[in-house]
C-alpha cells in the first residue's frame, strides 16, 4: 500500500524538474545528472513491473503451486515471464525519459555532451552544428531503441509464436 502510494506521488513529479534541486544537493553536476537519468529509468520500469505483477491471472500461480513449483520457481516460472512485456515497455519508456532528463541536464549545467554542444553552438550561431548535433542525438536514441527492441523480441520469442 505505501509503495503504491510513493509511486504514485513521485510519478506525478516530471523528472526533469528534479533537475535543479538535485543540482543543489548534489557535489557534482555529472553525478547529479546521472542521478536524474537512474530516477527516470527505475521509476519507469517500476512501475512497468508493478503493473505487469498485478495483471497476472492468480491461475497460474496455483496451476504452478499444483505442479509442485517453490516460490524461487513461482517467481522464476511465472512472475518474471508474465510480467517481462511489460517490463520491457518500462524500458522503452524510461529510455525516452533518460534521454530527455539526459538532453535537459546537459543544457542546463554539466559542461559536456551533446545537449551542452547544441546550446553552445546555438549561442554561437553555428546552427548547422547545432542541427547536426541534434540529428546525432536522434540516431543515437534510434539506435539504442533498436537495440532493446532486438532483446525484447529475443526474450519474449515465446510470444506469438516465435520460437
Amino acid at each position: 500500500m505505501f509503495w503504491t502510494i510513493f509511486m504514485s506521488l513521485i510519478g506525478a513529479i516530471p523528472t526533469i524538474t528534479w533537475i535543479p534541486i538535485t543540482m543543489v544537493l548534489v557535489s557534482s553536476l555529472f553525478y547529479g545528472a546521472v542521478f536524474i537519468i537512474a530516477f527516470g529509468v527505475w521509476y519507469a520500469v517500476s512501475l512497468a513491473t508493478m503493473s505487469g505483477i498485478r495483471n497476472i491471472d492468480p491461475a497460474y500461480y496455483d496451476v504452478a503451486k499444483v505442479l509442485g513449483s517453490n516460490e524461487k520457481q513461482l517467481i522464476t516460472k511465472v512472475t518474471l515471464p508474465m510480467a517481462m512485456p511489460n517490463i520491457f515497455a518500462g524500458l522503452t519508456q524510461g529510455m525516452s525519459t533518460a534521454c530527455t532528463a539526459l538532453i535537459v541536464a546537459e543544457m542546463i549545467g554539466v559542461e559536456s555532451g551533446l545537449g551542452w554542444y547544441v546550446t553552445w553552438q546555438r549561442n554561437w550561431a553555428q546552427y548547422a552544428k547545432m542541427y547536426a548535433s541534434i540529428v546525432i542525438i536522434c540516431l543515437l536514441f534510434i539506435s539504442v531503441k533498436f537495440v532493446v527492441d532486438r532483446i525484447s523480441r529475443y526474450v519474449l520469442r515465446w510470444q506469438e509464436g516465435r520460437m
